[in-house]
């Protein structure tokens, strides 16, 4: 479970945002007519946290859209402005503690929980129809270059899966409205899409 916060405050509709959807170039983000991180219509991801390319799958705008995964910045922006939030610690949100230590792994295995369950409630990170968030597992493991990364799998098919390699983005009490919590929602998009685009 997340930690409910973000269920009262739930956006209505889904008028816009950046849809994650598949096509013959793999992997792009459309943004729609709310302009992605306050960046425009072709965002500058950098500043989000991510490179211009994830692997072999090119990061693009694009008008038109499919209804797969819709990634939306500006309602956990609108969340964080309304419930007076924008300047509250990550770790103190969602782990109740201060700043030290650096998160341990069951630790940062709930900050990736939590965070997925708001968003999905906040519809900051919608799902096809058909899924619901407890579809999906996070399971967060040590990792010899990353120092931890997070596998996310459907649990009616496991091997359906994608590595999610930013939890290290997590590894400072950064404030909520941080680019790199924005970043950490948007990579939890791309994985899930990841997970989707294989799923039969």
């Amino acid at each position: 479970m997340g930690s409910g916060k973000g269920k009262t405050r739930r956006a209505s509709g889904l008028q816009s945002g950046s849809r994650i959807t598949s096509g013959a170039k793999g992997f792009r983000i459309t943004a729609g007519s709310e302009r992605l991180g306050g960046l425009g219509l072709e965002p500058n991801l950098e500043a989000l946290g991510f490179p211009p390319k994830v692997g072999a799958q090119t990061l693009t705008a694009k008008s038109e859209v499919e209804d797969d995964v819709m990634y939306s910045p500006g309602k956990w922006r609108d969340f964080l402005h309304d419930s007076g939030l924008d300047y509250t610690k990550l770790y103190r949100y969602y782990l109740k503690r201060g700043s030290l230590p650096t998160p341990s792994q069951a630790e940062y295995q709930t900050l990736l929980d939590e965070l997925f369950a708001d968003a999905v409630d906040m519809d900051v990170i919608v799902l096809p129809d058909q899924y619901t968030r407890e579809d999906f597992k996070i399971v967060v493991r040590p990792h010899q270059s990353f120092g931890f990364i997070a596998e996310i799998s459907l649990k009616s098919n496991p091997n359906r899966r994608a590595i999610y390699e930013g939890v290290a983005r997590l590894g400072e009490d950064i404030y909520l409205v941080n680019v790199r919590v924005n970043g950490a929602l948007m990579s939890l998009a791309q994985s899930l899409y990841g997970v989707l685009r294989t799923e039969k």
